[in-house]
C-alpha cells in the first residue's frame, strides 16, 4: 500500500476516535460549564483536532501512535462511567434502605421519644 493511502486511513481512523473521545467529554463538560467555558472547550477541540491533522499530514508515521493513543482513553472512559453508575446505584439503595428502615422504626420509636422529651425537666 502506498504511504498516501495508509496515511489517509490513519487520518480517518484518528478523526473518528477523536470525535468519539470528544463526545463523551463534551457531554459531561457542557452541563457544568458557563458560556465562556463552552467557548473555551470548542476552541480547544478545534485546536487539538487541527494539530492532529497537521501532524498526520507532515509525519504520517505518527498515524498508528495517534490511533492507539486515542483508543486507550476512549475505552478507559467507560471504566469511570461504570464506577459512577455503581456508586449511584449504591447511593440509591442506601437511601431507600434508610427511608424504609425509618418508616418501620419511626412509629415504634416516636411515642417513646416524644414522651421522654416532654417529661424531661427542660420543658
Amino acid at each position: 500500500m502506498s504511504s498516501l493511502v495508509l496515511s489517509r486511513r490513519w487520518s480517518i481512523a484518528w478523526a473518528i476516535l477523536f470525535m468519539l473521545n470528544v463526545l463523551a467529554s463534551m457531554v459531561l463538560g457542557w452541563t457544568v460549564s458557563t458560556s465562556l467555558g463552552i467557548v473555551g472547550m470548542v476552541v480547544a477541540v478545534a485546536l487539538l483536532y487541527g494539530f492532529g491533522v497537521l501532524l498526520l499530514r507532515r509525519a504520517p508515521a505518527f498515524g498508528k501512535s495517534l490511533v492507539v493513543g486515542s483508543v486507550i482513553p476512549f475505552l478507559l472512559q467507560f471504566v469511570a462511567f461504570f464506577l459512577h453508575f455503581a456508586g449511584a446505584l449504591l447511593a440509591i439503595g442506601a437511601w431507600h434502605g434508610a427511608c424504609s428502615l425509618a418508616t418501620i422504626l419511626a412509629p415504634k420509636l416516636a411515642p417513646t421519644w416524644a414522651s421522654s422529651v416532654l417529661s424531661s425537666s427542660r420543658w
